[in-house]
């Protein structure tokens, strides 16, 4: 979880003073955020709820507050095969579960990660592979 705000200098992470975002990526989430459009509807099993879907609990939770002082919620769930994802909106009381487009999960669904600047991303440490051992090779003689 984390939090931004709208600073005079862009999009910026209280917790990372000083640290550079991908101005961009905000961008594009908001603008995915607003124009949000279900791809369809699904229906939730009564036994199972939303569990099925991965929203019990969601998996990610993403409210925008405007300085206006209006709040949207969108609750995440699990991303199917075609990098689709499922969502709720975060309002009490409201059941209907919808699937999104993998264009709008890709800009939505990220982590704290997703938003670094390009240069950033690239100076990020590689995970190391495991050394491989050949099993042709034995120990030397002593």
């Amino acid at each position: 979880s984390f939090n931004v705000w709208k600073a005079p200098a862009g999009w910026m992470d209280p917790t990372a003073r000083g640290e550079r975002s991908d101005q961009a990526a905000w961008t594009d989430l908001l603008d995915a955020f607003a124009g949000l459009k279900a791809g369809r509807f699904v229906e939730a099993d009564a036994k199972e709820g939303t569990k099925i879907f991965g929203l019990e609990p969601p998996r990610k939770t993403i409210t925008v507050n405007t300085q206006g002082g209006q709040s949207r919620t969108l609750l995440l769930g699990r991303v199917d095969d075609e990098k689709r994802a499922y969502g709720q909106v975060g309002d009490k009381g409201t059941k209907g579960v919808f699937v999104l487009g993998a264009g709008d999960t890709a800009k939505i669904n990220r982590d704290r990660a997703g938003f670094l600047p390009p240069a950033a991303k690239k100076d990020e440490p590689k995970k190391e592979e495991p050394k491989k051992i050949d099993p042709k090779v034995t120990e030397p003689k002593k």
